[in-house]
């Protein structure tokens, strides 16, 4: 699925997402309007920075294949069971340590 979205090619030859083709990705039927890069730019921005911040780890603005897997990943996992993992971490939070 990545291969198929992903339109950007880094100097090293990596395929990366823009946050326009990560949109794209998680909802492939609902975009019909949003055809023209540009509209989807100004539409990514205006409603989800918030998730697309979570997604690009990195925070370099693109989306890497790793980044794309772990939030695919993420997904998978019953929210009853994040929950629960989630609540052994101080403030919810865990660290790199």
């Amino acid at each position: 699925m990545f291969e198929i979205f992903a339109t950007i090619k880094t100097e090293d030859g990596e395929l990366v997402m823009s946050y326009a083709d990560f949109l794209r990705t998680m909802t492939p039927y609902n975009h019909g309007d949003l055809q023209e890069e540009e509209t989807i730019q100004s539409y990514v921005e205006k409603h989800a920075p918030k998730l697309l911040k979570l997604v690009d780890v990195n925070k370099d603005g693109q989306i890497s294949f790793t980044e794309f897997f772990f939030f695919m990943l993420i997904l998978q996992i019953p929210s009853a069971k994040l929950r629960k993992r989630f609540k052994k971490y101080p403030e919810g939070k865990m660290t790199k340590e």
